[in-house]
């Protein structure tokens, strides 16, 4: 598993996701998923938010854009 920052710890991890979950993201750069991988046992990823979901990481540059987007997500 990939570890970000001094403490070792996996990203997937870091982000709450572990073995059964179901992730999805959105507006994510594209080497994202590399940086994920690889994953806890299980783990769904949903290319589209629509379904119920364990864990959605969104990306976003602006407060506004979190207002507008978050009723929805």
């Amino acid at each position: 598993m990939s570890s970000a920052g001094y403490s070792g710890t996996p990203l997937p991890t870091k982000l709450g996701i572990g073995p059964g979950t179901t992730v999805a993201w959105t507006g994510a750069p594209a080497d994202f998923r590399a940086l994920l991988e690889p994953f806890p046992g299980d783990v769904r990823v949903k290319v589209r938010a629509t379904a119920p979901l364990d864990v959605l990481v969104v990306f976003l540059t602006r407060r506004s854009e979190l207002e507008r987007r978050l009723p929805a997500l």
